[in-house]
């Protein structure tokens, strides 16, 4: 089995006593494909955890309007996250009156989230209120009980949509190719690559978009002035820590 992330340990994997490690070199394309789809897998499992225990969110009809309180959590399934809301927190099947039978919680893949439920201005809006798209159509919209668990709820939301997006632009080879050239082999070359505007401004748009999701949350913590002024060595250490 692979030890694609760098950031568990031995223990993690259930390496627990002695064993027999492979090593095999990687070609550049393969280390940085291998290293992106690592750091993808590590921030969607980080944010599903965030929402993973049920909480009471406020569901909105399609035009902002109060429909009722439910039970919301995030789950992975593969590369997926899926949306569950139900009307119990055990998530156990509830009485619906138009087919009067009992109907199991309701879900949901993630594709996207948006800040605003509602266009701006809309009478309906919320300040509390945001939307998740989804794979299946149509958007599901929430407002939260409190601000502190509405940015949880976005935070969580917007690493599994840029998870999302490395790992469907570090399959194209047009991207990993630009990124190689540019002298990334891993993610945390990438991560220093954003110190370099210039290179980053010669890249394909998919690519730079690699660039600019791997380095966000450095930028959050320490703010764009510090990053700049962190040497690359630097850098590629707090990403390798998992320093967020």
């Amino acid at each position: 089995r692979p030890l694609a992330d760098r950031k568990r340990s031995l223990e993690s994997y259930g390496i627990v006593g002695d064993a027999e490690l492979h090593a095999s070199p990687l070609l550049p394309a393969n280390a940085l494909t291998t290293s992106c789809v690592a750091e993808a897998d590590a921030r969607t499992q980080a944010a599903v955890e965030a929402c993973a225990t049920p909480a009471v969110l406020k569901l909105r009809r399609a035009n902002g309007k109060h429909k009722h309180r439910r039970w919301a959590h995030l789950e992975r399934q593969g590369a997926d996250v899926i949306l569950v809301w139900a009307q119990h927190e055990d998530g156990s099947e509830q009485w619906q009156w138009k087919t009067f039978g009992s109907v199991p919680p309701k879900r949901r893949t993630v594709t996207g989230v948006r800040e605003d439920m509602l266009p701006p201005g809309h009478a309906n809006g919320h300040e509390r209120g945001f939307a998740v798209e989804t794979a299946e159509g149509g958007d599901v919209l929430f407002v939260a009980e409190s601000a502190a668990q509405r940015a949880t709820w976005l935070s969580a939301l917007r690493e599994v949509v840029g998870a999302a997006a490395l790992r469907k632009a570090i399959a194209a080879e047009a991207n990993v190719d630009a990124l190689v050239g540019a002298g990334c082999r891993s993610v945390e070359e990438v991560a220093a690559l954003s110190l370099d505007a210039a290179a980053v401004s010669t890249l394909p748009a998919e690519a730079s978009q690699v660039v600019e999701f791997v380095a966000a949350p450095l930028r959050l913590s320490f703010g764009k002035e510090a990053i700049e002024t962190m040497s690359v060595a630097t850098l590629g250490v707090l990403v390798a820590v998992d320093c967020r």
